[in-house]
């Protein structure tokens, strides 16, 4: 659990960055200790042996392949049902200007390529933060940790790569753009950008609800304030859901 290096105010918000050598999960350290560290601080595990996404998913992570980092935000500064959003966007944004990759997001949070996840995003709160825990697997192979189904890298080939702390130290800045005009505007801005993002649109797909009912359902519209306006097929009932997982 030693810190191999502290890369100063190139953080969020010009705060740091904590660079570790292996933890067993940055968001279970950052819970545990952030009375220790300032809103924007950056608890980055180069290994990551107990990960975790949505859901209680595992999140593996690789060293040199991939990022799995967390951070500290204020409560009182974003609502928490679209901060994983907002955060997901400036990923997709930020693959597109920066390195002319195009990705799409699966409703609510997660990044796609070529309809494997790339990139997954995990809020939790302690008193008064959110700790937003985010994994991106940068590079490798086509088919991430013996998941072919769910998981791919940005990057196949490591020569067209970047370096994973270049990556992230750029993608911070897209980070910061999009929290500075969320906490400013609230998400309705974001809409039509989200629209341009979405991974499918008025296909049937399944929903695994919190309860862990499966409904079959279709997409009738992306609202914006974040939410899934959805038809069932069964029952035809039509509805409005703020959480949940999706397949196609």
């Amino acid at each position: 659990m030693k810190i191999m290096l502290k890369i100063e105010k190139k953080g969020i918000f010009g705060a740091d960055i904590y660079r570790f050598e292996s933890l067993e999960s940055t968001s279970g350290y950052l819970l545990e200790n952030y009375k220790k560290y300032r809103v924007g601080d950056i608890i980055w595990a180069e290994d990551q042996t107990k990960g975790r996404g949505r859901r209680d998913n595992v999140w593996y992570s690789s060293r040199e392949k991939s990022l799995t980092y967390s951070y500290l935000l204020s409560r009182e500064m974003y609502p928490i049902k679209n901060i994983s959003q907002v955060v997901a966007l400036a990923l997709c944004v930020y693959l597109k200007e920066i390195y002319h990759i195009e990705s799409k997001m699966k409703w609510p949070n997660d990044v796609m390529m070529a309809d494997r996840k790339i990139s997954g995003i995990l809020v939790e709160t302690v008193e008064n933060f959110y700790v937003v825990g985010n994994g991106v697997n940068v590079v490798g192979d086509a088919d991430v940790n013996g998941f072919p189904q769910k998981g791919r890298s940005i990057f196949l080939n490591k020569k067209d790569a970047p370096d994973v702390e270049e990556f992230l130290l750029k993608y911070i800045k897209y980070i910061e753009l999009f929290l500075n005009d969320f906490s400013e505007k609230g998400f309705e801005p974001f809409y039509d950008l989200w629209c341009s993002f979405f991974w499918f649109d008025k296909k049937t797909f399944l929903l695994k609800e919190n309860n862990g009912r499966m409904v079959e359902a279709c997409v009738l519209e992306l609202m914006s304030d974040g939410g899934l306006h959805i038809r069932e097929i069964e029952s035809g009932q039509e509805r409005i859901i703020f959480s949940g997982e999706v397949w196609l």
